[in-house]
């Protein structure tokens, strides 16, 4: 009986399909309720996983409350991140260029973008 069941969760294990996996590139921003919250985002590449922890190697982006905007910090950095209910994921697509991704207005959107295969407005910053 017991390699019946093993059978059936070596099966199971098999089709599982997680839902962030090893090379894939995100972005991340804090769900925050407070005015005063220092915004921060990353975009970083997956290169480790451990249950619903996830290392990432990219960039950090500041908020500035003068121009509205997020400003990318020069240098790269791993971040150890949670993937729970307190973060905002965005799943970038594969051609995106994580060195090239910067913060633009267009009009009063807010956009990430990579200057070429990527665009995505940033909703929660409109009009600010």
């Amino acid at each position: 009986m017991a390699s019946v069941l093993a059978k059936e969760i070596e099966a199971a294990l098999a089709q599982w399909d997680p839902a962030v996996k090893l090379g894939d590139k995100l972005y991340v921003s804090e769900v925050s309720d407070a005015a005063t919250a220092t915004r921060h985002h990353f975009a970083g590449e997956v290169t480790g996983l451990s249950g619903d922890v996830a290392k990432l190697d990219g960039y950090d982006f500041v908020y500035d409350a003068t121009s509205g905007n997020f400003t990318r910090k020069p240098w790269r950095s791993e971040r150890i991140l949670r993937i729970d209910n307190a973060l905002v994921i965005y799943v970038l697509p594969d051609t995106c260029d994580l060195d090239a991704l910067r913060h633009e207005r267009d009009g009063a959107e807010l956009v990430i973008t990579d200057g070429a295969a990527f665009r995505l407005a940033d909703t929660r910053y409109s009009g600010r």
